[in-house]
């Protein structure tokens, strides 16, 4: 019969190894992806999609075939929205439940410590000011709330129109005379 002591002697080898190995990335696979992107990848988003990659890049299964418009992938059970263009991923966003004004303002402030203050761009009318007035503004369809940060080569955006969902939106910058080579490895 083994007494307490004696089991947590036994045990503390390997919780020692488990407090080692979770924050070495050990056990995320996700962030093992972001050292392997393809050298046209401006970013990285969501750990799976690459922005400005090869559409052939996509986690989906079969062939792809559209060179250019928009497909709709199920990612960790949340709905991804990705536009293609001239076989390059140019737009990835996610649909993040509930569309309401507190959970706009979470992704928001969510952004904000990672890019700093971003751009607001938005669109109500006069007379809307309080925040229960914006909300029945999206509600009505007479308003939409944005806050977008520029980034080099690319953009990020939380984007709030519909009472389903809040976007979570990443786009390629389409500058003409920027190639999305000089991004690699953001």
């Amino acid at each position: 019969m083994t007494t307490r002591y004696s089991y947590w002697r036994q045990m503390l080898p390997a919780t020692a190894l488990l407090l080692l190995a979770v924050p070495s990335g050990f056990l995320r696979p996700g962030i093992a992806v972001a050292d392997e992107q393809p050298a046209d990848c401006v970013k990285l988003v969501f750990n799976r999609f690459c922005l400005g990659g090869p559409a052939s890049s996509l986690p989906v299964t079969g062939p792809l075939s559209p060179e250019e418009g928009e497909m709709m992938v199920l990612s960790d059970g949340k709905r991804v929205h990705v536009e293609l263009l001239l076989g390059r991923i140019v737009t990835v966003w996610r649909e993040e439940p509930p569309g309401s004004w507190i959970n706009y303002l979470e992704w928001r402030n969510k952004l904000i410590r990672i890019y700093g203050r971003g751009e607001e761009r938005n669109q109500f009318p006069p007379s809307v000011r309080s925040r229960s007035a914006r909300h029945n503004a999206v509600v009505t369809g007479k308003g939409k709330a944005e806050t977008r940060w520029e980034q080099d080569g690319w953009r990020v955006s939380v984007f709030w129109d519909n009472t389903d969902f809040v976007a979570l939106r990443y786009e390629l910058q389409r500058d003409a005379g920027r190639d999305s080579e000089d991004d690699s490895g953001l």
